[in-house]
C-alpha cells in the first residue's frame, strides 16, 4: 500500500512540473527591439532588413515603420513586455511557440570583406596536367548590389614558384534580390614573384588577370557565399632546369636550362565567403 501511495505522489509531482513548464513557455514571448540614436525604443517584429540601407519593423497593432540604418543605434531581441492572453486549461496541450523566419540580408551599400580559396587547372611547361591552388583576401566599398570596387592581396602557388598578386577588384550581383543571385567579378593587377622550387633558379612575376561568373548565396546573418568559375593568366620571367634522360648513360638524367617568359593560363574554380 505504501508503495502504491508513493507512486501516486510521484505522478502527481510530475504532472505539476509539466504544467508549470508549459505555463512558463506560454508566458514567454520575444520582441525585436530597435534602439534609435535619438533615444527612442521601438518594439515589434522586423519584417525586412537591408544592410547599409534600412530596417522595417511591424508594431503590435499592425503599423509598419521604416528607419534608415544611420538612425539606428542597435537592434536586439528581448522578452516581450506585452500582456500574454490567458489560455484555458484544455488549450495548454495544443500550445506551440511560433517560429519567425528572419529575412535574407543583401549588401546594398557599405564596406565588404571577402576571403577566397581557389583551385586552378591547366598544363605544366611539359604539357602534362597541372593543378595548383591560391588564396585571396579582398576589401572595398559596395556602391550598389551590381557594383563594388576594392583591392586585394593573395598567394598563388605554381610548380616552379609562387606569386603574391596585388589586385584591383570589381564585382557585383545581377538581377533582383533573392537568396541565390548571379554574380560576377574581375580582378587585374601584378603578381610579384615570392618563392622558387628546388629546380628553379629565377622566378619573377608580372601582369595578371582573373575574371569569372557564378552564383551568390545570401544568408540570414549578414554573410554570403559565392561559387564561381573563371579564367586566370599570370605572366612570369623565369629560369628553370628540366631533367631529361642522358642518352650516353641509361638510367641517368641531365638538366636542360630553360630561360625566358612564361604565361600561366588556368581555369579557376573558386569559393568565396563574404562578411
Amino acid at each position: 500500500m505504501k508503495k502504491r501511495t508513493s507512486s501516486y505522489f510521484f505522478y502527481a509531482w510530475l504532472m505539476c512540473m509539466l504544467f508549470s513548464l508549459q505555463t512558463v513557455m506560454a508566458q514567454t514571448q520575444m520582441d525585436d527591439v530597435v534602439y534609435l540614436k535619438n533615444g527612442s525604443i521601438i518594439r515589434g517584429t522586423i519584417v525586412e532588413q537591408v544592410i547599409g540601407e534600412y530596417v522595417k519593423i511591424e508594431l503590435m497593432g499592425g503599423s509598419i515603420f521604416v528607419f534608415k540604418e544611420t538612425e539606428v543605434d542597435k537592434i536586439t531581441r528581448e522578452a516581450s513586455a506585452r500582456p500574454v492572453p490567458q489560455l484555458e486549461e484544455t488549450q495548454y496541450a495544443k500550445l506551440s511557440l511560433p517560429r519567425r523566419e528572419r529575412p535574407y540580408t543583401f549588401r546594398e551599400r557599405g564596406i565588404y570583406n571577402l576571403g577566397s580559396m581557389a583551385f586552378a587547372f591547366g598544363q605544366h611547361a611539359t604539357g602534362s596536367f597541372a593543378m595548383n591552388y591560391s588564396v585571396l583576401y579582398r576589401t572595398g566599398f559596395t556602391f550598389k548590389r551590381s557594383l563594388a570596387v576594392g583591392a586585394g592581396l593573395g598567394v598563388d602557388f605554381y610548380r616552379e614558384g609562387l606569386t603574391v598578386p596585388v589586385i584591383l577588384d570589381v564585382h557585383g550581383d545581377l538581377g533582383r534580390p533573392s537568396r541565390i543571385m548571379p554574380h560576377y567579378f574581375v580582378n587585374v593587377g601584378y603578381g610579384f614573384g615570392a618563392g622558387i622550387a628546388w629546380d628553379t633558379e629565377q622566378f619573377d612575376g608580372g601582369l595578371m588577370g582573373h575574371a569569372g561568373i557564378g552564383w551568390k548565396i545570401n544568408t540570414r546573418n549578414r554573410t554570403d557565399w559565392a561559387i564561381t568559375l573563371g579564367y586566370k593568366f599570370q605572366q612570369t620571367d623565369q629560369i628553370t632546369n628540366q631533367w631529361i634522360d642522358n642518352p650516353g648513360q641509361p638510367g641517368t638524367f641531365e638538366p636542360i636550362r630553360i630561360e625566358g617568359e612564361r604565361t600561366y593560363r588556368r581555369i579557376i574554380a573558386q569559393v568565396t565567403f563574404g562578411f
